[in-house]
């Protein structure tokens, strides 16, 4: 029987060959620029929401990957394509194999109402959103305190809203997924998706 602090590397789904996740939540290189097999450890730095994130390249092409998202993926089966990754301690930063499930948006926010992450509308008292969001094609509109995912398709607005009374917390994650939805929807195949922690 391995021992829990034995590091096992696997390649990050969409990632192959050149970028691995360890089930204590490490991140590497295992390929140089010129092709050549070489382990390098990436640096992750910590989202205003307290995820980790990595920078990963493809192509030169950046994608800021969250460092959970990354280990599930590689680590954990998802046979029922559950959208989130959870931290079953809370604690954001530990993204070790063993502490993460995957959830539907709604598991996650039953876990963290039950573990006092989040307490109904507390958690929003005396909190500034301006219109923007980390996630593409999603603002948040004060006004009528809800999250806007939206996209524009030969001129036209398409758009989906989730309140923060209904949804709380998670309505940003859900707008971010809607605009996911939309794209692949209208089979839009050019502009970015979210990559939702």
């Amino acid at each position: 029987m391995l021992n829990s602090n034995t590091e096992i590397w696997k390649d990050i789904p969409g990632f192959e060959e050149r970028y691995q996740a360890s089930n204590l939540g490490n991140i590497r290189s295992i390929q140089d620029n010129h092709g050549n097999y070489r382990e390098q450890p990436r640096a992750t730095w910590v989202s205003n929401k307290g995820y980790e994130y990595v920078q990963l390249f493809i192509k030169d092409k950046r994608h800021n990957v969250s460092v959970h998202h990354a280990v599930a993926s590689a680590f954990i089966p998802n046979p029922d394509q559950k959208p989130t990754v959870n931290h079953i301690d809370g604690v954001k930063t530990h993204n070790y194999r063993s502490n993460l499930e995957w959830m539907t948006y709604s598991e996650n926010l039953r876990h963290a109402h039950k573990t006092g992450l989040q307490v109904g509308q507390t958690h929003w008292k005396g909190k500034k959103f301006g219109t923007s969001s980390n996630f593409h094609n999603v603002t948040f509109d004060a006004k009528k305190n809800r999250w806007v995912a939206s996209i524009k398709i030969n001129g036209k607005s398409k758009a989906k809203y989730f309140t923060v009374n209904k949804h709380g917390d998670a309505g940003e994650r859900l707008a971010a997924q809607a605009v996911n939805d939309l794209l692949d929807l209208y089979g839009i195949t050019d502009r970015a998706k979210n990559s939702i922690p």
